[in-house]
């Protein structure tokens, strides 16, 4: 059997096939030629490789066996030409590289350029399991020395940190069961994270004027949906003469009314009528009082006094720390 190339056959069927006018292309000449080409294109079939120059093809190539690259690359856009779909139904044993449409390749990888539609599945050698398929939309992927978001992601504590450790890790900081890194300088949580504040607070030059046994609100303060600690704090402020046997503070999600209702939402302090005197200031606090929300709600500071005679005003806080 022997193989030859196509400047080889070509140069062969010139000396051959001359011409006929001696009689020189005989049966056997005819046998002998033949023979070469079957045999140069038997090589290609029967070995499912190609020798040689790179060929170039401008239609759809299909492989039906294994493509084994040893040596060089097999550059779909460039070496090969390849100027339509290229099928390969057997692996693509690659011991170099090769590339789709990009360049700077590196022994070992296969380098694709992306297409429009549809997913570029990789699948792992035999040995291994799984197989990881590449978005068709525009994507990111996640490396170990980079910094990367994570949008919908769910994390596995317990395959995350060093070899056999439950350890998650957050800016240096190790994350365990009930133990979370709080801030180590003097800021605040921001907004919809844990320990966002909101506040309000009314200085006593702005003091809120109350008319006897009439809740009023003292302030109020907008929380978003969410578990919060709320507390209130009220400084009720008589004047010289004035006769007080009630003051009390009430942490209500209804305008100038006392939530009655739930446990530990309001403090009242009722006595025999007495006069404690200008500047001499009463103290009522409520709260920590636990407020969940579904949606945003403005939460208010209720205060309430009765007294005779003479006036009274309040002035205070009101705040919502997120606890989770």
């Amino acid at each position: 059997m022997t193989s030859k190339t196509r400047a080889a056959l070509s140069t062969e069927q010139a000396t051959n096939f001359a011409d006929n006018t001696t009689g020189a292309i005989t049966p056997a000449v005819l046998r002998s030629t033949v023979q070469d080409m079957i045999d140069s294109t038997g090589t290609l079939l029967d070995s499912n490789a190609w020798t040689g120059s790179a060929m170039s093809f401008s239609g759809s190539v299909a492989f039906t066996g294994n493509v084994a690259i040893s040596g060089s690359s097999l550059s779909v856009s460039a070496i090969s030409n390849f100027t339509a779909s290229v099928t390969f139904s057997a692996p693509i044993l690659v011991d170099n590289s090769i590339t789709s449409g990009v360049s700077g390749s590196t022994a070992g990888q296969i380098l694709v350029a992306g297409s429009t539609s549809g997913n570029t599945t990789i699948v792992a050698a035999a040995a291994a399991s799984g197989t990881n398929t590449l978005q068709a939309t525009t994507d990111t992927f996640v490396y170990l020395a980079t910094s990367d978001t994570l949008t919908n992601k769910t994390i596995n504590v317990g395959s995350v940190g060093s070899a056999g450790s439950n350890v998650l890790q957050l800016s240096g900081q190790s994350l365990t069961r009930g133990q979370f890194p709080g801030t180590n300088t003097n800021d605040s949580g921001t907004a919809g994270n844990i320990g966002e504040l909101i506040s309000s607070n009314i200085a006593a030059g702005s003091a809120v004027n109350l008319g006897s046994g009439t809740p009023a609100n003292m302030t109020s303060i907008s929380l978003t949906a969410g578990d919060w600690d709320v507390s209130a704090n009220f400084y009720f402020n008589p004047n010289t003469n004035t006769s007080v046997t009630l003051i009390g503070g009430s942490i209500s999600q209804t305008s100038a009314t006392f939530d009655s209702t739930t446990l530990g939402a309001m403090n009242e302090i009722r006595n025999a009528a007495f006069v404690p005197g200008a500047s001499n200031i009463m103290n009522s606090l409520v709260g920590p009082l636990r407020v969940s929300l579904s949606g945003t709600t403005t939460v208010y500071g209720v205060a309430v006094s009765a007294f005779t005679v003479s006036t009274m005003s309040v002035y205070g806080s009101l705040r919502g720390r997120r606890a989770r």
